[in-house]
């Protein structure tokens, strides 16, 4: 179906059959195309400024130069799609599926006649836009970068003073505690979590006096994120458990062969509390 310069702008086009359709240089501004069959569809150029392309399918569609300012992909399947050189500013990219086959030069900027900053991926333009468009965003990830703490433990009742008073002492140090509490069934979500958190904050402290709660988490940090320091702590009567012994080996064998890192989790017996 040739359906090149059509003005579709505004139309309800939800769940449209558009396959293989020739929409190059198209008006589509508002349109909705939610669950709309948009495979092969050939849409250079096309204006599709604050469409709705929710749960739509855009497998091998053909979408360079295109407009997708404020277009709402929220679960959009782009499976090797096309997308270089298409405008993004403002565009909603949650849950996408499907792998494009190009997203090189996604243009994002304010107004057309502005200046253009260029990335190679829908959901770093996403992120793009917000520190553009929402200038607190940036203190947010500077706090984060810079002054946030992961503190990791199983924190019983009669801990609480414990970690009242390492979160008094983090503070009054300009930093930001992140507290995490074991006492949770552990599942995806909860090592998830830990994942994301730990690979932002500046360091990381685990209470290692219950092996169980942590170790999984501990070795995962260790292991994937090296340049983020872990200062263990252990309650007074525990030890520590045979894991942590060898990634407090594994570390020092890295240091002595050269090797620039700032982990602190160290060989020798960690903090004793009292």
């Amino acid at each position: 179906m040739d359906l090149r310069g059509v003005n579709l702008s505004h139309c309800n086009l939800r769940r449209a059959n558009l396959r293989d359709c020739d929409l190059r240089g198209t008006l589509l501004r508002s349109a909705i195309l939610s669950e709309a069959n948009l495979s092969d569809a050939k849409l250079q150029g096309a204006n599709l400024r604050a469409a709705s392309l929710r749960r739509a399918k855009l497998h091998r569609a053909q979408l360079q130069g295109a407009v997708l300012r404020h277009v709402s992909c929220v679960e959009t399947d782009f499976e090797r799609a096309n997308l270089r050189g298409a405008e993004i500013y403002g565009i909603a990219a949650w849950h996408i599926k499907g792998k494009p086959e190009d997203q090189s030069n996604l243009i994002v900027r304010a107004h057309r006649t502005g200046p253009a900053i260029t990335v190679d991926n829908l959901e770093v333009a996403q992120f793009v836009f917000l520190l553009l468009d929402n200038p607190s965003i940036r203190d947010v990830i500077e706090t984060v970068g810079c002054k946030a703490v992961l503190i990791l433990g199983r924190f019983k009742p009669e801990r609480k003073a414990v970690l009242d008073a390492l979160r008094d002492c983090l503070r009054d140090l300009g930093f930001v505690p992140i507290l995490l509490d074991f006492d949770v069934p552990r599942n995806k979500d909860v090592f998830e979590t830990v994942r994301v958190l730990a690979s932002m904050v500046r360091f990381v402290i685990a209470d290692i006096s219950e092996a169980t709660s942590v170790i999984q988490e501990v070795t995962m940090i260790v292991e994937n994120y090296r340049m983020v320091p872990v200062q263990p702590i252990l309650q007074g009567g525990f030890d520590t458990w045979a894991m942590f012994r060898h990634l407090a080996d594994c570390r020092t064998g890295e240091e002595a062969g050269g090797e620039t890192d700032c982990r602190t989790l160290p060989r020798q017996r960690p903090q004793i509390e009292a």
